[in-house]
């Protein structure tokens, strides 16, 4: 275990993972920050948002989908109409 080459292994391993960590992170941090957008855009658009929109925008996790709805509520002129399309989404 103390091998040069074992040691060499073990640290390609580590930055491997810690790699993939801050990728997953970022993705994560990308999510969060359009689910954001996405609620402070449609707290300015509408008066009374329910509860049930901010429920299902925060089952979905795909960041399209989230970047998707994102443009979406700048159009959109109704609460029924963005619960529709979260309904759709989470499909």
């Amino acid at each position: 275990m103390n091998s040069p080459i074992y040691n060499e292994w073990v640290e390609e391993e580590r930055r491997e993972a810690a790699e993939k960590a801050a990728k997953e992170a970022a993705k994560e941090a990308t999510k969060e920050t359009t689910r954001n957008l996405i609620k402070e855009t449609i707290d300015e658009k509408f008066d009374i948002v329910p509860k049930s929109i901010y429920d299902k925008l925060a089952k979905i996790d795909n960041i399209d989908a989230l970047q998707s709805v994102f443009k979406k509520t700048l159009r959109i002129d109704s609460i029924d109409k963005l619960e529709k399309l979260l309904d759709i989404i989470l499909k």
